[in-house]
């Protein structure tokens, strides 16, 4: 048995090596974290600064140890040109960092990203602005080789202590990880209020392999794995209903390498004015384009809360498709605390919850 998990630890990790070029931080709670969905989002806030933090844990019931993802970041508002004590063009400078831990083999993504997006006012009086933001990243990767069994370790008995003749190369490097993105939004009335936008991200492609720090390896060994380009298209509506109720569409599409991934999101909000809070119920829905084309994987049922210039976002991915564990076996559960300071414009052009 202990033959049978070295192997297909082995396996697995080649697999992760071969296809990590398409692998990438993925939340569900996508505009939770605006900065990571696009650049352009950087200082689009109603306030002057905003504040953030996104948790996810998935496949916890289909491994021993979950996948983990975590991610924090800040944005700041700066009123510039000739109008901005009336209200007219701004800028934005943001910073956004996440961890990304695979528990099986230990291997750790971690990135540090700097944003600025300028965002031009098109039209006074429908609140339309045109956006542009540039993202400069710089991210570092790591295995744990401790983690990792080959067949030359076992000692014919009863465990994995032998010296392995395995070539590893360096298990930790880093690389420049560029994006940029623009987006459009406008207020046309009171009670409607949309933006789109698209993104780029990786668009230097670096490479993503281990062996390209190797000066040891067989020279038969494949070493170029291309982080691939990443676009994200986006939409998002709030359409008032009343003086308290309102409905958010949402749309994100992302393609990545040969993967691609479609996501619709619908939910409601109520709003309890005297008590200056607001609650939220929702539904994303998730389809993944496969072999068979794009086929439906998960729903993600989502609940809101906000109060003053706080919102909490918890959703819980449900996954949809047939696995040897069970249909729980790769389901995830995310958490999004948001604070926004110092309230000081009627504009409220940034997407929310």
């Amino acid at each position: 048995m202990k033959i049978c998990k070295a192997a297909f630890i082995l396996i697995c990790f080649s697999f992760f090596i071969k296809l990590g070029h398409t692998q990438d931080v993925h939340f569900t709670q996508s505009f939770a974290a605006p900065q990571n969905l696009n650049p352009a989002l950087s200082g689009n806030i109603e306030g002057t600064y905003r504040i953030m933090t996104i948790y996810k844990d998935q496949w916890r019931t289909g491994l021993e140890t979950p996948m983990q993802s975590y991610g924090v970041g800040g944005d700041v508002k700066f009123n510039v040109g000739e109008e901005k004590l009336k209200g007219g063009d701004k800028a934005g400078l943001g910073v956004f960092f996440f961890t990304d831990r695979g528990q099986v083999f230990r291997m750790n993504t971690n990135k540090l990203a700097l944003q600025a997006a300028y965002h031009k006012l098109l039209n006074y009086k429908t609140k339309s602005y045109i956006s542009a933001g540039v993202e400069f990243g710089v991210q570092q990767r790591n295995i744990n080789y401790d983690n990792l069994n080959f067949g030359d370790e076992f000692n014919d008995v009863n465990a994995y202590d032998q010296q392995t003749s395995e070539i590893l190369p360096p298990n930790n490097f880093g690389f420049l990880d560029l994006g940029l993105g623009i987006t459009y939004s406008a207020i046309p009335n009171d009670g409607v209020r949309f933006a789109i936008g698209a993104a780029i991200h990786h668009f230097n492609t670096p490479s993503l392999s281990f062996y390209g720090q190797s000066q040891t390896i067989n020279p038969d060994t494949e070493t170029d794995f291309d982080y691939a380009a990443k676009y994200t298209f986006h939409g998002s509506t709030n359409v008032a209903l009343g003086d308290f109720f309102s409905i958010l569409p949402r749309l994100v599409y992302i393609q990545h390498g040969n993967q691609s991934e479609a996501d619709v999101g619908l939910s409601v909000k109520w709003e309890f004015i005297e008590s200056q809070s607001a609650f939220y119920l929702g539904s994303w829905f998730k389809t993944i384009h496969g072999l068979d084309g794009f086929a439906p994987r998960y729903v993600s049922p989502m609940v809101g809360f906000e109060k003053n210039a706080f919102l909490l976002g918890l959703s819980y991915d449900v996954f949809m498709g047939e696995t040897l564990a069970g249909n729980t076996s790769l389901n995830a559960f995310e958490l999004s605390i948001r604070f926004i300071g110092e309230h000081e414009n009627e504009f409220n052009f940034c997407p929310q919850f």
